[in-house]
């Protein structure tokens, strides 16, 4: 981490900041830039920052969090995000992959992190109201998440 905080501030550029947070992440430190790239918010509880954190760590970004109309749900009580891809990776099987294994390793985490919800484009990895409930494919639940991975805790 200290030689990629060097590099970036030695040149500035953006691939370097980049991989100065993504080693931040692996190491499980929050930053506000992991919500830069689709301009989220940061206002919200420390089990989303890590999930946050986590997602960012092997390659995702934020792209919601705090949504204050969305009364019902629980990124209006800032207790959500949804980590998605970066442009380059969206609609590709690469993007597709890194979204199944980061919702397979949060599925695998349950236990510690104990989330209220998890949906994402793996059907059989859901869980919903505390508990694991496999989705149905085509239902709206279901569409609305094929293209990134939902947490609430």
């Amino acid at each position: 981490m200290r030689r990629a905080r060097r590099r970036f501030r030695r040149t500035g550029s953006n691939r370097a900041l980049r991989v100065y947070l993504v080693s931040k992440a692996r190491l499980g430190r929050w930053d506000d830039r992991y919500c830069a790239y689709w301009g989220v918010s940061t206002a919200v509880t420390r089990r989303v920052r890590r999930f946050i954190t986590r997602g960012f760590a092997v390659g995702l970004v934020p792209t919601s969090t705090f949504r204050p109309g969305d009364f019902g749900s629980y990124h209006a009580q800032r207790r959500a995000a949804d980590m998605g891809l970066r442009r380059e990776l969206i609609g590709t099987a690469r993007g597709l992959r890194r979204l199944r294994r980061f919702q397979a390793a949060e599925f695998r985490r349950r236990g510690r992190t104990r989330p209220i919800e998890l949906i994402g484009p793996d059907n059989r990895r859901t869980i919903l109201r505390g508990r694991v409930a496999p989705l149905t494919e085509g239902t709206p639940l279901e569409q609305q998440h094929d293209n990134h991975v939902h947490g609430a805790f």
